[in-house]
């Protein structure tokens, strides 16, 4: 069989761009932004792992970030993590909390973003090469073994050298962008563009980025966010840990899917079957909800995201109910893309309302029963105002649906990855996006 994998190739590549992207979009130029703090890695437990797996980063004030480091004896690596990042901040210890000043944006302030910005874009260099490296290896050892002529062999590599160019040279690109815009004098703007590599998902043509439809093709993106458990297991952490750090991942990948052009990113949160849980996890994950609304809503409603939840939430705790639906009606003349949380969701659960509500209106002489079909289905399902799923991802190497949207993911593409929920990321959605391209959508035909 030959080794040689040009779509693998491919989808690399674009991670590493991605990476990088999401890298430069936390570096502002005098704006308090979380993800600044993105490429801060801190050594705990014996092993070196994001800071928004052991801390939730937040900016409370337009100047500020703060730090809430869930386990006090990790306060101390931290802070000489975020010392030693280079990112020019100097946390302010307190208890567990560590708050961090933006400096003012002066000149020294900008050559060292401009610096920061170039060794991110190194970094993706050096990836880029890499996997050109294992592809021109692949080559060699496929010839070796017969499956390729020494002609098809370097045709092939010519083929992997453009593919590198062209990816170098949107990282190159992608740096110059973010040197320009360090010296920049308005504050606030971000380093990098919105979309994704130009060959792969997106094209950069225009500076306006936020104005390009992207050309991975996806409208609507679902997640099976899979795994906290496991992800707190091998860190000997209590489970409650992997929901924190979880909750860390939606905030990544809500801003990533932003900034990738989708239109909704709908996240299956709780399923009709978690009450089946220790009552304990249950609580435990029904307060993070609460903070993660109280916490996220103002910067949701500031970038136009409107929120939805799917799902039979109304049975829950009635200040809860109250919370939810006041952040969905505060959202809902926005304009942006909508972040739909599945809450005491279950596929199952949705089409037997449905199919209550259609036999009341049959019953009622409101519609025939002839009359049912796809598309009035369709229209009393949860997902009814939603664009029609294009993906379905799900994490922790699990392969199946778990009850999550059986009626929307009749023809959607599923992309199942090992990565555990609290370790993806924009590079992650990146690759999904990237083999989400690659796919050939027949929906039944030729």
């Amino acid at each position: 069989m030959a080794q040689y994998d040009k779509s693998d190739l491919e989808r690399r590549m674009a991670g590493a761009v991605e990476s990088l992207k999401g890298d430069l979009s936390g570096l502002r130029t005098g704006r308090a932004n979380v993800m600044l703090l993105d490429p801060v890695m801190v050594t705990v437990y014996g092993a070196s792992m994001p800071l928004n797996q052991v801390a939730t980063v937040s900016a409370p004030e337009p100047r500020m970030l703060s730090v809430q480091v869930w386990d006090k004896t990790n306060v101390g690596p931290v802070d000489k993590a975020i010392r030693s990042a280079g990112l020019g901040l100097n946390p302010i210890t307190d208890g567990q909390t560590l708050r961090l000043p933006i400096p003012d944006l002066t000149e020294d302030r900008r050559k060292e973003l401009a610096k920061l910005a170039s060794k991110y874009a190194e970094g993706a260099r050096i990836a880029v090469r890499n996997v050109r490296r294992d592809g021109m290896d692949n080559l060699k050892a496929d010839e070796k073994k017969g499956e390729i002529s020494e002609d098809e062999r370097k045709r092939l590599e010519t083929e992997v050298q453009k593919l590198t160019d062209s990816i170098i040279a949107d990282i190159d690109a992608a740096s110059r962008r973010g040197e320009r815009k360090s010296s920049a004098s308005k504050p606030g703007l971000s380093f990098c563009g919105h979309c994704p590599h130009p060959d792969l998902m997106a094209t950069q043509a225009k500076s306006d980025l936020t104005s390009t439809a992207p050309v991975h093709g996806a409208r609507h993106v679902a997640i099976i966010m899979d795994g906290n458990g496991r992800w707190a297991k091998k860190r000997l952490l209590p489970r409650i840990a992997g929901h924190r750090a979880g909750v860390e991942a939606v905030r990544r990948v809500a801003r990533a899917a932003r900034d990738m052009g989708l239109e909704c990113l709908t996240l299956y949160a709780f399923s009709s079957e978690n009450w089946k849980r220790p009552p304990g996890e249950v609580a435990d994950l029904m307060g993070l909800l609460r903070h993660f609304i109280q916490a996220d809503l103002d910067e949701f409603h500031a970038n136009g995201v409107r929120l939805r939840v799917i799902g039979n939430y109304r049975v829950l705790d009635a200040s809860l109910v109250d919370l939810i639906e006041a952040a969905v009606a505060r959202t809902a003349a926005n304009s942006g893309p909508v972040i739909a949380i599945a809450l005491n969701y279950g596929a199952q659960d949705e089409m037997v309302r449905a199919a209550q509500q259609l036999a009341q209106r049959v019953a009622r002489g409101e519609m025939r029963a002839d009359e049912i079909g796809v598309e009035t289905i369709g229209a009393a399902l949860d997902t009814a105002d939603l664009p029609p799923l294009d993906l379905l991802i799900r994490t922790s190497g699990e392969q199946r649906l778990s009850n999550f949207m059986l009626w929307q993911a009749a023809y959607a593409e599923l992309y199942f990855t090992d990565m555990l929920w609290p370790d993806f990321g924009a590079a992650e959605l990146g690759r999904a996006l990237a083999a989400f391209r690659l796919r050939d959508r027949r929906f039944g035909g030729l």
